[in-house]
């Protein structure tokens, strides 16, 4: 199967080099990114702060989690 311009552009982007993207490869640096993220909002936003209490962005080991993490309504707005 031939390698886009665009899959060896996303291999570079998330520092897998020029490696052949997979599904698993793709969905651990999404995990990583949104522990990241998770991790970041906590630190900066006394309103996550109070959300995520209790979850830790550790406790997330796969995206099929997702479902742990609260989500705002339009009464949190």
């Amino acid at each position: 199967m031939k390698i886009t311009p665009l899959e060896s552009w996303i291999s570079r982007k998330i520092g897998t080099g020029d490696c052949r993207l997979t599904r698993g490869v793709i969905e651990r640096y999404q995990l990583e990114k949104l522990r990241e993220t998770l991790a970041w909002v906590r630190m900066r936003s006394s309103f996550y702060k109070e959300l995520l209490e209790g979850v830790s962005e550790r406790a997330i080991t796969d995206l099929g989690q997702l479902s742990l993490l609260p989500f705002t309504t339009s009464r949190d707005i």
